[in-house]
């Protein structure tokens, strides 16, 4: 009887973990689909933003010097590559604790909490974290906006604000776009390919581009379950 009761148990935990798995995957799907729907109204303040035609010029000479060199590479792929730099290297900025907004000293993270109306308002953050400064004490608040508007003003954030903003501008661009979230602690994206005909993995915050062996092999991470949005589908993509 007892051996019945533990197995019972053991089902319902089971039970219970599969419906908290779903809850969570259903719950990045709509976040995932609001994400890119919004980008539709906000592709002309992204391209302002975008040195496009300084891009299209590199992305065109790469395909030339490759293509004296007997080496293949379409102008789609190179402009997608040469997007993915751009922002890297010069357009946003990775926070792992934003520095003082008053002295400009370091500061560690105090705890978190949810966002303030002007916070929700502006930016569509959900929850905010809070900082505390070692140098003058000054508290300091750190939005994780959800908005990727309000992401092509504030300029950083961490790997979900890189992939949503990057996202944009990759629709602002022409691309056909997805989010890709994999249940553990990275998001990242992937981009059509219209000539290829493929999707491709796209990483902004390592600036690489087709790499999608990258986590499992290059961080010794393993990956269970990769799901990506785009205004049209929710794939598995694992």
């Amino acid at each position: 009887k007892k051996n019945a009761q533990i197995e019972i148990a053991g089902q319902e935990l089971v039970a219970l973990g599969i419906q908290q798995e779903c809850v969570a995957l259903r719950r990045a799907i709509d976040d995932g689909l609001r994400k890119v729907a919004a980008y539709e109204d906000a592709v002309g303040i992204a391209l302002s933003l975008i040195p496009i035609d300084e891009l299209n010029r590199k992305a065109y000479e790469r395909v030339s010097t490759l293509s004296k060199e007997g080496q293949g590479l379409t102008e789609e792929r190179s402009l997608l590559e040469e997007l993915c730099g751009w922002f890297k290297q010069e357009f946003f900025q990775w926070v792992n604790a934003p520095a003082c907004d008053y002295c400009m000293g370091s500061t560690s993270l105090k705890g978190v909490v949810p966002a303030s109306v002007e916070e929700q308002h502006d930016g569509g953050a959900s929850r905010t974290e809070l900082y505390q400064c070692g140098v003058c004490g000054n508290a300091v608040r750190f939005p994780r906006y959800n908005d990727a508007t309000k992401l092509l003003e504030t300029k950083k954030g961490r790997c979900g604000e890189w992939s949503n903003c990057f996202g944009l501008c990759c629709r602002a661009t022409g691309y056909k776009v997805r989010l890709v979230v994999d249940f553990k602690d990275h998001v990242w994206n992937e981009v059509l390919l219209q000539k290829e005909g493929v999707w491709v993995h796209v990483d902004p915050c390592e600036g690489i581009v087709d790499k999608p062996l990258l986590y499992e092999e290059g961080w010794g991470k393993k990956v269970d379950l990769c799901v990506g949005v785009d205004l049209d589908t929710v794939a598995d993509v694992t």
